[in-house]
């Protein structure tokens, strides 16, 4: 009789343990952490109520040539910087402020003058996200959709401003199954202005139809713990672009992914697939690197 109490009680106790570890799993991986996302693709997710999101990134895009009236050769440096803020469970508003520096060789014989060294702040994106759809299969299991909408605002500086609200909606989804992430988001931008400098898709006053699918591959840990301090994964990215004047682009981006459960780390390249483009400079190379902090 002893003996069986005494194994009812440690089995009662291996329970408990198991559901204390699930829990502690469940709380770590759901409250603060940024819930495997794509480097480039918007994100169904958004911070807890009350709670902020700072992203900071750094990207380079070499140049190299396109139709004679639009060719440039040399590079953009964008810093950019954004800030997420929880207003309910569902309900989240963001703003992102993009600073440009270029370097370009000098025009070619026959081309418009343009500036060789364009300096300047980009247009201010705000846009509100609520969430359609969540639901957790799992500790760290879960498929989640939101809407998004808002605007880019003219506040642009040296030439890098449409000079105009140009607004967007948008539909972002993701799946995150075991060691596998799925994710994909659809916008669309109704540009109602042009830039002096035309270099990236909507600059020309077109509007932007953007598609977006990445899968992401948890390396380690095999398995989360309640002491998880940190997941690698590897990404790829497909991101692509139609504008309404015609020019379409394919870029591949693979990637690498550190997530913290308050901070992440990412570091993509981008190649084009596809560089069918009149009415903007040919892009060669994309390099980016990002931080995101949960505060």
């Amino acid at each position: 009789m002893i003996g069986a109490i005494g194994a009812i009680g440690a089995i009662r106790a291996m329970r408990a343990i198991r559901a204390a570890t699930t829990s502690a799993v469940a709380a770590a991986l759901a409250a603060p952490a940024l819930a495997q996302e794509s480097p480039n693709i918007v994100a169904p997710t958004q911070p807890a109520p009350g709670s902020f999101v700072a992203r900071t990134s750094l990207r380079a895009v070499l140049f190299d040539g396109g139709e004679p009236a639009v060719a440039r050769d040399g590079f953009v440096l964008e810093e950019r910087f954004r800030l997420a803020y929880g207003i309910t469970k569902e309900l989240s508003i963001d703003g992102a402020l993009p600073f440009y520096q270029g370097s370009f060789d000098d025009p070619a014989p026959g081309q418009a003058p343009f500036e060789t060294s364009p300096v300047g702040l980009g247009d201010l994106d705000v846009n509100l996200k609520f969430r359609l759809f969540k639901e957790d299969l799992g500790p760290v299991d879960t498929v989640r959709m939101s809407v998004f909408a808002g605007t880019e605002m003219p506040t642009g500086t040296g030439g890098f401003s449409t000079e105009s609200f140009d607004p967007q909606v948008g539909l972002a989804a993701m799946a995150i199954l075991g060691h596998h992430g799925f994710s994909g988001s659809l916008a669309y931008r109704f540009v109602t202005g042009d830039t002096d400098e035309v270099l990236f898709p909507g600059d020309s006053g077109a509007d932007v139809f953007a598609a977006n699918v990445g899968y992401l591959y948890r390396l380690a840990p095999d398995e989360f713990t309640e002491e998880h301090v940190g997941a690698w994964y590897a990404t790829v990215e497909l991101l692509s672009t139609a504008e309404t004047n015609g020019d379409f682009e394919l870029t591949l981006a693979p990637g690498i992914l550190f997530e913290a459960p308050r901070f992440a780390f990412e570091l993509t390249v981008g190649f084009p697939i596809v560089d069918d483009v009149q009415y903007r400079p040919s892009s060669s190379f994309t390099g980016s690197i990002g931080l995101r902090f949960l505060f």
